[in-house]
């Protein structure tokens, strides 16, 4: 289970030789100096204290209390071991990088399809436009629409606009020509007459368009 842990990959070092290695110069270090120094005493201690020199927390400083050969054979053990580790953990973190490097790389179509329709969903729901070159028959369409509906506000506008109000009539005032032509209409009458602003009067009969309202004859 170890070896498949730290297994990345075929090229890389296997977790198990990395494993067997600590186990070994484990037990050396405390067959040497285990009943001179301390941390060397048993195994378990041996391996302690080698996973702390691999993680940066080494001191040949206590080999230094022992005879010349034990001294020359655990610090040439020691130093191995670090280098060994050095080594073994730089290669095993360059097969990690590999490996995630080798997924990612083979998956990497797929993420940029996947983000590409991701991007596109977004855009659509935002903007509801057509992807190009789609968006162009719109735009060739809504050109028609748009011109119609400018000519339709220009013509409402124009529209709405007010006439020239006429104040007279070949030199007459408009009320006096509204009292002639309402006496004239109905004669003997009472008559009871509104009249507002005209908008326009007829070339040709000259009658005022005005508001006018009639009653009965008063007995």
């Amino acid at each position: 289970m170890l070896s498949n842990f730290f297994l990345t990959d075929e090229r890389s070092i296997s977790g198990s030789a990395v494993l067997s290695e600590t186990f070994r110069f484990g037990i050396a270090l405390c067959a040497v100096v285990g009943d001179e120094i301390e941390g060397y005493h048993s195994v378990g201690g041996s391996l302690f204290t080698l996973y702390q020199s691999a993680l940066g927390q080494f001191d040949f400083s206590p080999f230094q209390t022992l005879d010349t050969g034990k001294r020359f054979v655990a610090q040439t053990l020691l130093g191995v071991f670090l280098l060994v580790s050095i080594v073994v953990l730089v290669n095993l973190l360059v097969a990690m990088m590999a490996d995630t490097y080798t997924k990612v790389q083979d998956r990497s179509q797929k993420e940029f399809l996947c983000g590409w329709s991701e991007l596109t969903w977004e855009i659509h729901q935002e903007t509801n436009t057509l992807p190009p070159p789609f968006n162009l028959i719109v735009y060739a369409l809504a050109l028609p629409y748009i011109l119609l509906r400018s000519c339709q506000d220009y013509a409402n506008e124009i529209s709405k606009k007010p006439a020239p109000k006429m104040t007279s009539v070949r030199g007459k005032p408009l009320p006096a020509i509204i009292e002639q032509r309402l006496s004239m209409s109905m004669p003997g009458s009472i008559v009871a007459m509104e009249t507002i602003s005209p908008e326009w009067i007829c070339g040709f009969c000259w009658t005022v368009n005005a508001l006018r309202s009639s009653y009965e004859n008063r007995m």
